[in-house]
């Protein structure tokens, strides 16, 4: 559903959509995109915490593959 999400806020803009309209598209039911994420704005913020955390893990493989001395450490996402 956070695909659909992106994707309904890139066609018509974040203020414009709704929760309903992200339901319609990804075929279920608008209980069910509730449950899960109750606003577009934590629709949204999930995506983001899904790029931010994998660009770190990303950024964490370049660093040991460049033999960064800080890069031993291993990397471990906070979730708040």
């Amino acid at each position: 559903m956070v695909d659909v999400s992106l994707d309904r806020c890139l066609e018509q803009g974040h203020q414009h959509t709704t929760v309903e309209q992200i339901a319609a598209s990804a075929a279920a039911s608008t209980r069910t995109c509730s449950r899960y994420r109750p606003t577009t704005d934590a629709m949204f913020l999930a995506l983001l915490d899904d790029y931010v955390h994998g660009a770190f893990a990303e950024v964490a493989v370049m660093a040991r593959d460049l033999k960064f001395p800080a890069a031993d450490a291993d990397y471990e996402p906070v979730h708040g």
